[in-house]
């Protein structure tokens, strides 16, 4: 594994347990408005040294490049799912569907349709 990749599976749970800090589910971290504030700029700074490396990946030969697009799919897929669950709990719960998760959603279609679209034009 090169020192790349090892610094972006770094990030990429560096971002992750930033996010669940954001959950806080048991109200153990009493967060006052400064500290959530940092947290956000954290957070925002985290996720652009993440997408930094997600956008200057670099393969070698056709499996490391199969292996990344297979790894994008599953991403995307996983994201969208847990999104779907999200949406199904709320109408389950008879909550009102958080408009957030339906507008991550379509950004997550769109884009997508979008990219390949953009793809085919240039090439």
């Amino acid at each position: 594994m090169s020192s790349s990749r090892d610094h972006e599976i770094f990030v990429a749970v560096l971002f992750v347990i930033a996010l669940l800090l954001f959950i806080n589910p048991w109200e153990l971290l009493w967060m006052p408005q400064l500290l959530t504030q940092v947290m956000m700029a954290g957070l925002l700074v985290i996720f652009s040294v993440y997408a930094s490396f997600v956008w200057q990946e670099k393969y070698l030969d056709e499996r490391e490049e199969r292996h990344g697009h297979f790894a994008g799919k599953i991403g995307y897929l996983a994201g969208f799912f847990v999104l779907m669950i999200g949406i199904f709990f709320q109408i389950i719960t008879q909550e009102p569907v958080d408009k957030w998760i339906l507008i991550a959603m379509a950004v997550m279609v769109s884009s997508k349709i979008f990219a390949h679209i953009w793809a085919s034009w240039i090439n």
